[in-house]
């Protein structure tokens, strides 16, 4: 619990998921799964629920031991830095 409560990106909004929580109400545990990136594409509507939009083609990622990171679906590129993700992006 208090390594969940670290890894948490920043506090929640009212209308901003907690994304360790929307993860457990979908009964991802990234513990034992690693989501495919088409995976995390199809629940970033409700794991990430209030987040700012990210230019076409990257995704949000959250790993157990960092919290979150960015990835371009093209080529998986990865990335901790949402500057470089929007830098990159055009």
């Amino acid at each position: 619990p208090q390594q969940q409560q670290q890894q948490q990106a920043q506090p929640p909004l009212p209308d901003r998921a907690d994304p360790l929580t929307e993860l457990a109400k979908l009964g991802v545990d990234l513990v034992t799964v690693r989501p495919t990136n088409d995976q995390w594409l199809a629940i970033q509507h409700l794991v990430f629920r209030g987040f700012s939009q990210l230019p076409p083609g990257w995704i949000r990622v959250w790993s157990r031991s960092r919290g979150l990171y960015f990835v371009r679906i093209v080529d998986s590129y990865a990335t901790f830095d949402r500057e470089e993700v929007f830098r990159t992006a055009g």
